[in-house]
């Protein structure tokens, strides 16, 4: 998955709300300027949401009942306090 910035303000990295996608292992290719990239693997069937956003939005490290990040904090995206065009939402259903 590929997220590219339209001029300054590269996207964050991509979160998953859950365990049913992982970070998927192997060779990293280093995005181009301005293109914020992650890959996933499908672990077992469910929902995710994964999540991004870019500046002027910030991260907010939530505890209980936020986001799952795919790898060490940040924790959560409020995504409800960034504008539309500074956000990014997919959900994703893993069927098998």
């Amino acid at each position: 998955m590929d997220l590219r910035a339209p001029g300054s303000g590269a996207w964050q990295r991509l979160l998953v709300s859950g365990s049913a996608l992982a970070p998927a292992q192997g060779a990293a290719v280093t995005p181009a300027r301005g293109v914020t990239s992650a890959s996933f693997a499908a672990m077992r069937p469910g929902q995710v949401i994964v999540t991004s956003v870019r500046p002027p939005c910030h991260i907010a490290i939530g505890t209980k009942g936020g986001l799952e990040p795919a790898a060490p904090l940040p924790r959560t995206y409020l995504l409800r306090f960034c504008t539309p065009g500074h956000r990014f939402s997919v959900s994703v259903t893993v069927l098998h």
